[in-house]
């Protein structure tokens, strides 16, 4: 949880409310089935806890080290022009 909260505190701090961090622990059932419309997007052959979503999309599993979670939120709040 500590990791959940450094995210969400740095993440409102650059970005405040576009930006929502929500954290489900899915051992629990009552939060597994809270995120199963996360859960049901996942193809479970080589997908990992933790496993970070943005706008409902998978974006990284097997880590949610704050820069990793930045990044993926910077690639969709802020698309390189290609």
């Amino acid at each position: 949880m500590e990791t959940t909260e450094t995210t969400r505190f740095y993440l409102g701090r650059m970005y405040g409310d576009s930006v929502r961090v929500d954290y489900y622990d899915v051992a629990d059932p009552e939060e597994q089935r809270a995120s199963q419309h996360l859960l049901d997007k996942v193809d479970d052959q080589g997908t990992y806890y933790p496993m970070v979503f943005v706008d409902g999309e998978l974006m990284l599993s097997g880590s949610a080290e704050f820069y990793h979670v930045l990044r993926a939120v910077q690639e969709v709040i802020q698309p390189s022009a290609t």
